[in-house]
């Protein structure tokens, strides 16, 4: 599970995730069944729309979505739930597809 911290970390996530998979290789495990997770924060713009293409172009396997409260610490708890059943569908499109 490539776990990367946006803004702290220096390396590109294709990259990491191609290293997890070129590690697989060295170790003679077939990569197709190393799962990759993933996880990304809504912050009430599209800009989860290009993580979760992303995350369907290198393959996750698993893909977790959540609210940024701690961006928006105010944020009722109900709101956070609003906002990621309003765009799971769209979400589901993307890394279904």
């Amino acid at each position: 599970m490539p776990l990367l911290a946006a803004g702290l970390d220096t390396y590109e996530l294709g990259e990491r995730v191609e290293r997890l998979r070129q590690i697989c290789d060295e170790q003679g495990r077939d990569r197709a069944t190393m799962p990759v997770w993933g996880r990304f924060y809504l912050d009430g713009t599209d800009s989860w729309k290009s993580k979760a293409e992303q995350a369907a172009s290198l393959g996750f396997s698993h893909l977790s979505v959540g609210f940024d409260r701690f961006a928006q610490p105010d944020t009722p708890h109900r709101q956070h739930l609003d906002t990621v059943i309003a765009v799971i569908d769209e979400i589901r499109s993307i890394v279904n597809a």
